[in-house]
């Protein structure tokens, strides 16, 4: 897995959470994971410390399997004492970190030559396009987005621009809400993570079961651990699978038994 800035906010999140539950003092120090992660004299991923604390607070909800815009203090006190919601999809957005990508899909570039045959003007449906200072213009307002300007210009200066989140999923389950912003279709999201790793600002995540995991383990109950085939790059290069495998058994060997599938 690359270790990316957004990679280290969620690993941070995760530790400390697993951390205060294990200690039963999660409701009391969870704000310490905001204030920890993103501090005063840390560098700036976006524009300013009360931007990225409102980030955090998004994926510490998640973090704890519930619905983001949650108090986290009363979040907390939920995932510690209710049942995990099933409702809730695993994959989801998180509002405060979308950058609320651009949506005007096509776009003339500088490489438009003002031709003479303005085939991008005819073959426009919708008469969308004209020429405003010896360059075509595609107004928004009439674009239907069929894409026949951009295959029919001579030089491919009309481009097409999608959301990454978009562009990586097979199942046409991500587009723009009417705030710019990204939804998930969840009729037809298979939750298989991909718009998660595509997108560059971290905006899209998986809520986790850690603490309720964590707290089953506290009061004795048998937990299995199941490793999917693709734990070998989860934790990187100087990890190796037989590591993970003997940390899982030593770690839960006084409190459960476990149950490991592993690569076959």
């Amino acid at each position: 897995m690359e270790l990316t800035e957004v990679t280290k906010f969620r690993r941070a999140v995760l530790t400390g959470l697993a951390r205060f539950t294990w200690q039963g003092t999660l409701p009391e120090h969870i704000y310490d994971i905001l204030y920890s992660v993103v501090t005063e004299d840390s560098p700036r991923v976006r524009c300013c410390v009360h931007k990225e604390r409102a980030v955090l607070k998004n994926r510490i909800n998640m973090a704890l399997g519930l619905t983001v815009g949650l108090n986290i203090v009363e979040a907390s006190k939920i995932a510690l004492t209710e049942p995990v919601n099933k409702a809730l999809p695993i994959i989801d957005v998180l509002p405060e970190a979308c950058d609320q990508c651009p949506i005007d899909k096509f776009l003339v570039t500088d490489a438009c030559r003002h031709c003479v045959a303005h085939k991008c003007m005819n073959k426009c449906p919708k008469k969308a396009i004209t020429i405003h200072q010896n360059r075509a213009y595609i107004d928004k307002t009439k674009c239907i987005e069929c894409g026949m300007c951009k295959k029919v210009c001579p030089y491919g200066a009309i481009i097409e621009i999608s959301r990454p989140c978009e562009r990586s999923c097979a199942l046409n389950a991500i587009h723009a809400g009417a705030d710019r912003k990204a939804k998930i279709d969840t009729s037809k999201c298979v939750e298989c993570g991909s718009c998660r790793s595509a997108c560059p600002f971290g905006a899209i995540d998986e809520r986790s079961n850690i603490v309720q995991i964590i707290q089953a383990i506290r009061a004795g109950q048998r937990v299995h651990a199941l490793l999917a085939p693709s734990f070998i790059g989860q934790m990187g290069f100087k990890v190796t699978p037989p590591q993970i495998v003997a940390a899982l058994k030593r770690w839960d060997s006084n409190f459960l038994s476990t149950f490991i599938c592993c690569l076959r």
